[in-house]
């Protein structure tokens, strides 16, 4: 007669078979567990069978994999141990983490559309507060949740032991479905991949450190391959150059300035291009009056990283990476100390998150890396009385470029004691509690506040620039937009798409001598950096030897096409369409509500001028 095993934790000694029949179950469990919060990757159901086929089939194969392999050390330990307790503890240990980082990834997906990642891990762990900061609300949240794992484990563990008491049969077959769920999702994606199925691809990627197989060489021997979408997808993919930077193209030469221009420049984070009004931003919104408005103006990303890059550089975002490894800084401000300004940059955020210390601002000497404050709102006030205070010291004599980048509507920051414009108001964001059916008005209003918030310390910048705007550019604009489900798709926030949402930005250019004016066309971040070459810093060469854009001010009429993203996912703006390359090599037209349009055509040009100006700046 079988010997009973005594309940969980209780027993010290058991036979090594049964230990491994116990593990191998609630490991089975446990995968089931993961299937059902995985649920949340998928934010729109399949169009026809097969896409829910290879949904399921991939999705049991994938998380059976992972819940497997996160125990396997178990396994191992199984084969020389008859301890049961340290198994079961091990078990629990391994699967609450497991459980707990594929919850955690559920809503990183939901917020950014990608896995957590290393970059994700950095920004926790370097960034501190000041990149990424959480309200008490969000970590009671994430703690009572990290407890609900955990008590399941337990309710899992009593179960299976419950089960083995009163059961003993073999569970071969369904250890068996894995591997075959996996090959299958697997045969499946080859052939969804080669005839360009989007209801198969698009769900290639739902689940974390998931890589379907391809097979498009195989395929097209065998006539099974697309070839005209084949060749589509490859001429919108962009390929890596492996050359070194030629940047700029040519030595910059500049031509003597009678008058040298002092420059402002004003960015505020998350800032789209809605939110620029009498009511939320009074000061800005008056200060238009005196200075160009540009109503339909983009940056060259929708996030921090890659817009900001666009502003100062003038070129696309996947020149990043190379910049950031040669540790180049932009021509703009290479050419500024050329010209003997005196350059200071007032951050909120500090500057070696991302890497602008590093990129953009690697040259300004004496840099300001960071402000002072617990809070968005706080370093938002202390660079505002810095900038005033370098403002009055600096010397009269040379002229000044100076950058202030505020952070308090990307963190949705305002003091506690601050008269509110708008109500209801949420006090703080918890992010994890975002879905369809959130109430909107409350949130919506708390952005609208920081941003009025961030306008009145704007308001003290500007009245400190009374009496010198002759001689003053100043240039107030965001780095991206920000989302709030505005498509109806399960967007929020920004860094997921390239709707008009987390891309459009209001532009307010004030220049001495030309009349206010306002400019209703497609204009970007890439021009931002050769109209101050050209117009303010006496450069004559052509702005393609150093820029992807062109001045605003010899622009008379819209761009054809924008450039929008970085390497591995960007997007060309053409008019009220959107073509769009994701993060797993899918090509999407979407029309300017960021829906897809089945009926848009691709212009041929337009790529080959996007792919041309991603590498142009490469040693051929």
């Amino acid at each position: 007669m079988k010997k009973k095993i005594c309940t969980l934790l209780n027993t010290e000694t058991t036979n090594k078979c049964n230990i491994v029949r116990w593990l191998t179950i609630y490991t089975l469990c446990n995968v089931f567990v993961a299937l059902l919060i995985s649920l949340r990757f998928y934010q729109s159901p399949p169009n026809s069978a097969i896409g829910y086929i290879f949904g399921l089939v991939q999705a049991v194969g994938q998380l059976g994999l992972l819940s497997f392999l996160l125990v396997m050390p178990l396994f191992v330990l199984a084969k020389f141990s008859n301890n049961k307790r340290i198994i079961v503890i091990g078990a629990l240990i391994l699967s609450c983490t497991g459980l707990t980082a594929l919850l955690a990834d559920t809503f990183i997906y939901q917020q950014y559309r990608f896995h957590i990642n290393a970059m994700v891990m950095e920004l926790f762990i370097a960034g501190g507060n000041e990149v990424i900061s959480f309200p008490l609300s969000m970590w009671l949240m994430i703690i009572g949740l990290v407890i609900v794992v955990i008590l399941a484990q337990v309710l899992v563990v009593k179960g299976v032991n419950r089960y083995i008491t009163l059961s003993n049969k073999s569970n071969k077959t369904l250890i068996y479905l894995i591997p075959m769920c996996i090959f299958s999702s697997h045969f499946i994606h080859i052939w969804g991949d080669a005839t360009f199925n989007r209801d198969i691809t698009k769900q290639s990627k739902l689940l974390p450190l998931a890589f379907p197989a391809t097979a498009k060489s195989f395929m097209a021997k065998y006539g099974f391959l697309d070839i005209e979408a084949h060749k589509m997808q490859s001429l919108l993919k962009h390929k890596k150059s492996k050359g070194n930077l030629q940047y700029p193209l040519a030595e910059i030469k500049l031509k003597a300035k009678e008058q040298k221009l002092n420059i402002v420049m004003i960015v505020i984070d998350s800032w789209r291009a809605d939110m620029m009004n009498e009511a939320i931003t009074p000061n800005m919104f008056a200060f238009k009056d005196k200075s160009l408005q540009y109503l339909q103006h983009y940056s060259g990303s929708n996030n921090t990283r890659h817009g900001m890059f666009s502003l100062m550089y003038g070129i696309p975002g996947t020149y990043w990476d190379k910049m950031l490894e040669e540790q180049k800084s932009p021509v703009l401000i290479q050419t500024l100390i050329k010209q003997g300004y005196q350059t200071n940059i007032f951050a909120s955020a500090k500057l070696a998150m991302p890497e602008f210390d590093q990129t953009l601002f690697a040259d300004v000497p004496n840099l300001r890396t960071r402000s002072t404050g617990e809070k968005p709102w706080q370093r938002d006030a202390n660079l505002t009385k810095d900038y005033l205070q370098w403002s009055k010291t600096s010397s009269t004599q040379d002229p000044t470029f100076s950058l202030l980048f505020f952070d308090a509507a990307h963190g949705f920051s305002i003091p506690d004691d601050y008269q509110k414009p708008f109500n209801p108001s949420l006090n703080s964001v918890n992010f994890l509690a975002l879905n369809d059916n959130y109430e909107l008005a409350p949130f919506l209003n708390l952005y609208k506040n920081s941003l009025h918030y961030i306008d009145s310390k704007v308001g003290e910048v500007l009245k400190s620039l009374e009496g010198k705007l002759e001689n003053t550019v100043v240039i107030i604009t965001g780095d991206h937009g920000k989302e709030f489900n505005d498509s109806n798709l399960g967007y929020w926030g920004h860094n997921s798409n390239y709707s008009k949402y987390q891309t459009a930005v209001p532009l307010i250019i004030h220049w001495p001598n030309k009349a206010p004016a306002i400019i209703d066309y497609q204009t970007n971040h890439l021009s931002i950096a050769p109209t101050l070459m050209s117009e303010a810093l006496g450069v004559t060469n052509i702005p393609s030897d150093y820029s992807s854009g062109i001045s605003l001010f010899e622009q008379k009429k819209a761009l054809p096409w924008l450039f929008l993203g970085r390497t591995g996912y960007y997007a060309i703006k053409v008019e009220n369409n959107l073509y769009e390359l994701d993060r797993i090599g899918n090509f999407t037209l979407f029309d300017d509500n960021y829906h897809e349009d089945e009926q848009a055509q691709i212009n041929i040009n337009y790529v080959q001028e996007a792919l041309s100006e991603m590498s142009r700046f490469y040693q051929k």
